[in-house]
Order: C-alpha cells, then sequence, then structure tokens
C-alpha cells in the first residue's frame, strides 16, 4: 500500500493511505471519504488529486491542463504550501537531505558570490601592488641597458634593489652624458618641429647623436655681416662683396672656414624694401627722370644716402651703385609722380 507522509506545520509527521487516490481540497465540506480538506492552506479551487496508476503514484492539479506529474517514491515535494512525500509500505526513506539542499541553496549562492567577490577583491589588490612594485622597479632600472655581459643601471637606488646574484653582474653606471627616459627618441627642429637628419654613433657607454645644425656656417656668416660684407655660400665657396675686407675678419676672428674658399664676386645684387624707400618718384620716357624727397631731388649720377649713386631710373626700377655692391628698387608705375 502506498502512504502519504506531511512534513512541518500541523499536519507534521500526518501519515495518510492512499487506496486507488487520495485528493488534497481547498474546499470547506465533501461527502467523499477520499477527500482530506485544507482550506486553511490550499485554495477553494485547488484540488491535488493522487492516483495510483500502473503501479506508480501520479499526481493532478499541479501542472497546468491537469496533466499528471509523476512522483518519486521518498522524494520530498513543495506543493502550495504543503511538503510531503510518498513512500510504499515498509520502504520509507525520505530524501530529506535533497529538500534541505534545496532550502539551503539560496544562502549557498549568495556564500559563493561572496567568496568569489571577496576572492576577486583580493586578488585585485594584491594584483595592484604587485603593479605598483613591478612600476617601481622599472622607474628604477629606466635607462639601464647590457655591455659586455654587465647590466649598466643608472643609479645606485637601482642597484640596491637586486639581489645578491643579480648585484654580482650589475654595475653603476658613472657618466656626464644625458640619460634619457624612453627606449625611443625624435630628433627635431625647435623651429618648425619637422624632424631633423642625424647620424647615430654607438660608443662603449653611450650613444652619439650627431647633428649639422650649419653652426660653422653661421659663425662665418655672422662674421662677415659684421663688417657689411655682402655674401653668398654656393656649393664650397664663399662669395664676398669684398675679398680683402672678409680675409681680414675671418683671420681677425679665428673663423674656420672648414675647407671652403672665398672668392670675391661683383654680381651682388641687394632689393630694397618699400618700407626702406623714402623718397618720390618722377619717371618720363621723353625727359629725364629723378626721385626727391621735400628737401631735394636726385638724378642719374647723384649720391643718395644709404643706397648709393643713381644708375638708371626705368619704368619698373631704379639701379643704385654702392662700391661693389648694386641695389634695386621695383616699383610699379603708378607710384611715379
Amino acid at each position: 500500500m502506498w502512504f502519504i507522509e506531511f512534513i512541518g506545520g500541523k499536519f507534521n509527521n500526518l501519515q495518510l493511505p492512499i487506496d486507488e487516490y487520495l485528493t488534497l481540497s481547498g474546499k470547506e465540506s465533501s461527502e467523499n471519504d477520499n477527500v482530506l480538506l485544507l482550506p486553511e492552506i490550499l485554495a477553494n479551487d485547488t484540488n491535488l488529486e493522487f492516483k495510483i496508476e500502473s503501479g506508480v503514484i501520479n499526481l493532478y492539479g499541479l501542472k497546468k491542463k491537469n496533466k499528471a506529474k509523476k512522483i518519486k517514491s521518498n522524494f520530498i515535494y513543495n506543493a502550495h504550501g504543503l511538503k510531503f512525500f510518498v513512500y510504499f509500505s515498509g520502504d520509507r526513506n525520505p530524501k530529506e537531505s535533497v529538500s534541505k539542499f534545496k532550502a539551503m541553496m539560496p544562502f549557498f549562492c549568495i556564500f559563493m558570490s561572496l567568496t568569489v567577490l571577496t576572492h576577486f577583491q583580493v586578488n585585485n589588490y594584491l594584483l595592484s601592488k604587485r603593479s605598483e612594485k613591478l612600476a617601481s622597479s622599472f622607474s628604477l632600472f629606466n635607462g639601464g641597458y647590457f655591455s659586455d655581459g654587465v647590466l649598466k643601471l643608472p643609479s645606485s637606488e637601482a642597484f640596491l634593489y637586486l639581489s645578491e646574484p643579480a648585484k654580482a653582474m650589475s654595475e653603476v653606471s658613472k657618466s656626464s652624458h644625458d640619460r634619457i627616459k624612453n627606449l625611443y627618441i625624435s630628433v627635431i627642429s625647435s623651429f618648425d618641429n619637422e624632424n631633423v637628419e642625424y647620424e647615430k654613433v654607438e660608443l662603449a657607454d653611450f650613444t652619439q647623436i650627431i647633428v649639422n645644425d650649419n653652426r660653422a656656417e653661421n659663425i662665418v656668416m655672422e662674421a662677415l655681416g659684421s663688417r657689411g660684407i655682402t655674401f653668398k655660400l654656393v656649393g664650397d665657396t664663399w662669395l664676398v662683396s669684398d675679398y680683402q675686407a672678409a680675409s681680414d675678419v675671418i683671420e681677425f676672428k679665428g673663423v674656420s672656414l672648414n675647407g671652403k674658399k672665398l672668392k670675391e664676386s661683383h654680381n651682388f645684387i641687394e632689393h630694397i624694401d618699400r618700407e626702406a624707400f623714402f623718397y618720390s618718384i618722377f619717371y618720363s620716357s621723353t625727359s629725364e627722370s629723378y626721385i626727391f624727397d621735400d628737401k631735394r631731388k636726385y638724378w642719374i649720377g647723384s649720391e643718395v644716402p644709404l643706397f648709393g649713386t643713381i644708375q638708371e631710373i626705368l619704368d619698373d626700377k631704379i639701379v643704385f651703385k654702392s662700391g661693389k655692391i648694386n641695389r634695386v628698387y621695383n616699383y610699379d608705375i603708378g607710384e611715379s609722380e
């Protein structure tokens, strides 16, 4: 014979036989002897019917459309607030551990979640500390390098950080040269931030970067300009307006030409800016042209202060000559009077 036993509540340990069928109902009255009325637990329209079919217990009223649910022997079920299990006579062995496990499942999940979260937080903390330590060590060793099997360190602090075996193959590098922080560098012009061509030479304890900054040419130009000498560099030759004056100033200032030569040239032309030309122009194709200011007129052949002697006055330019230098002022015909 099959039995049903209730667990918990006021029906705790209540055992009822199932003879063909047994109905648990939420109704308040019934004339059927195989109906157990439980109005204080079940709803009025709820009926749980246990039927013995083909040697097993099927439960109706639990699933939709009143489909049967097979009830396993000794397994504890919880339906509509009722906790129960069924068993065959002489084989009572409720699986309480299963029920307890299900009951503890939410707490178990919370416990596992907290455990994982705690582990994650602790692991993150340890990882951050390890990263800080690693970053600190990288900062200390930044600028270090290997040379002939020896680790050259940038500071004594980095040396103290090493283990004893590592110290045996390391040494602190002492140098007056600048130490860079990164492994890669970019050499650019301070004028326009464009890349500058350079030569890299690897020496014993440092890397030498050679940049052609035209310093030698700048020194020569500064020396020539200090004497008012007009110059131009063409290939390996300095063309100058006065060879003797250029030679004298180069020798006086002790400037090296770095293998370049001096050569006098009479073809220098200086262009006069509009802002520097303070004269009015009278141009005529039929009579003599001249330039003038509020004090006097200057004809061809006249000496004009700062510019030189007027060589010619044309419809688009005026040519002056001062020693070996020709000066040209270009203008539009509309400027003349």
